[in-house]
C-alpha cells in the first residue's frame, strides 16, 4: 500500500508537504495499533543471536577522543552499512531520546505496506527496536482506553504527554478519540517535550490530519518545556490545570535513582547520584496530575539486546517492574493497571494517590 522504506516514511509524515500520503501512513498506523496484534517480543533464537551481535560490537567498535572533548564510534560495519540509524549511533552528538528520525523510522516498521529493506530489518527490528514497538503499541493502546474510561465517566479527559518527542503515540490517541465520536471540546491534550524541534515536529504533523488540524485552536496543544519544572505562579497554575491521564514513557530510562542497576555498574564505573533524580522528575509530574489521575510508564530491564547502545556511549538506567513500582510510590502513584509485558519494556497505569 506504501511503497516506502521506514526512514522514507518516517520522512513523509513529518516533513514538509506531501500531506495525502502522510495522511495514508498515520490512518494505516492507527488502524493496525488499535484493531491489530501487537508486535511478537523477541524469541529465544533472536536473543541468542543479540549476545553474539553484543560481543562483535564490543570487539569491532573503537572510539576516537574528539578535541572538543567529546568521542567519535566508528565500526566498519555500520559504516558500510550506510543506514541513517547506523550513523546516529556512531554520531558523538546524536541523541536516542524520543523524536529523532530513527526512532520514528523504528515505529514505521508498525505501518502495513512499508517495505525494510536488509539493513532496515537487522537495524530497526533488533531485540531492542522490537520491544520499542510494543513499547509504542501498548502505550498508544492503554492511554486510549483510560481517556475512554474517563469520558465515560465524566465527560471530558484531559491528557498530557510528557517528553513525548514528536508526539505521534498521543497524536494517534485523540485521532482515535476523535473518530469513536469524542466531542472535541470535551478532550485536551498536551504535548510537552524539552527540544523545540520535536514540538515542531509535532505539530507539522497534527496540520497534515484534518481531524488534529481543527483542534489546534482548542483542544490540542504542544509546546516545548522541562518537564523538571512544574507549575510556578498563579497564571501557570491556571495554565496547567491537572491532567486525568500522563504519559512518562522513553524518559524514566534516562534518570538515576531506583534502579536495579545503570550503564556506569556494568561498565565498573561508579554510578550517578545526586539531583535531578527520576523521583524529582516525578514528583513534578505528580503536582500536574489530578487527584485520581493516572500515570502511564514504562520500565526498562537490563537484558543484553538493550545493551549494545552502551558501547556507543549511550547511558541507561535499568528499571524493573519492582523499581519503576517504587519509583512511582515515591511521588505518590500506586499501581493500578493496565500492564503490558515486554522482553525489554514493561508498559504500566498507575494511580495517583493523596
Amino acid at each position: 500500500m506504501i511503497p516506502l522504506r521506514p526512514m522514507q516514511a518516517a520522512a513523509v509524515l513529518y516533513g514538509d508537504g506531501e500531506n495525502e500520503r502522510a495522511r495514508e501512513i498515520f490512518g494505516a498506523l492507527g488502524r493496525h495499533v488499535f484493531e491489530g496484534p501487537p508486535p511478537e517480543p523477541a524469541g529465544i533464537l533472536r536473543r541468542r543471536v543479540a549476545l553474539g551481535i553484543l560481543a562483535l560490537l564490543r570487539r569491532t567498535t573503537r572510539a576516537e577522543r574528539l578535541p572538543s572533548g567529546g568521542t567519535r564510534f566508528h565500526n566498519r560495519i555500520l559504516e558500510r552499512s550506510k543506514h541513517p540509524y547506523a550513523r546516529t549511533m556512531l554520531d558523538p552528538g546524536a541523541s536516542f531520546v524520543e523524536g529523532g528520525n530513527p526512532m520514528n523510522a523504528v515505529y514505521m516498521m508498525l505501518v502495513p505496506g512499508v517495505q525494510p529493506a536488509v539493513w532496515d530489518r537487522i537495524l530497526l527490528d533488533s531485540v531492542l527496536a522490537r520491544d520499542v514497538q510494543i513499547r509504542f503499541f501498548h502505550e498508544t493502546r492503554i492511554v486510549h482506553q483510560l481517556a475512554s474510561e474517563k469520558l465515560a465517566q465524566s465527560g471530558r479527559v484531559r491528557i498530557k504527554a510528557f517528553a513525548a518527542g514528536a508526539g505521534l503515540s498521543p497524536l494517534l490517541v485523540l485521532a482515535r478519540l476523535l473518530a469513536d465520536a469524542a466531542d472535541p471540546a470535551s478532550v485536551k491534550l498536551v504535548i510537552s517535550d524539552r527540544e523545540p524541534a520535536n514540538v515542531e515536529s509535532a505539530l507539522r504533523l497534527a496540520k497534515k490530519i484534518p481531524a488534529l488540524a481543527r483542534c489546534l485552536d482548542g483542544g490540542l496543544h504542544a509546546r516545548a518545556e522541562d518537564a523538571l519544572v512544574p507549575p510556578s505562579d498563579a497564571a501557570d497554575a491556571a495554565r496547567f490545570e491537572p491532567f486525568d491521564i500522563v504519559t512518562a514513557v522513553g524518559i524514566l530510562e534516562y534518570f538515576h535513582g531506583f534502579t536495579l542497576t545503570t550503564t556506569e555498574e556494568g561498565c565498573s564505573q561508579t554510578p550517578p547520584s545526586g539531583h535531578p533524580d527520576a523521583s524529582d522528575l516525578l514528583r513534578s509530574i505528580r503536582l500536574q496530575t489530578a487527584p485520581d489521575g493516572r500515570l502511564v510508564a514504562n520500565s526498562y530491564g537490563p537484558e543484553p539486546g538493550g545493551r549494545i547502545l552502551e558501547i556507543f556511549g549511550k547511558t541507561f538506567r535499568y528499571r524493573t517492574r519492582s523499581e519503576l513500582a517504587a519509583l512511582a510510590a515515591s511521588a505518590g502513584f500506586r499501581p493500578a493497571g493496565p500492564h503490558r509485558a515486554g522482553t525489554i519494556y514493561d508498559v504500566e497505569a498507575f494511580r495517583a494517590c493523596s
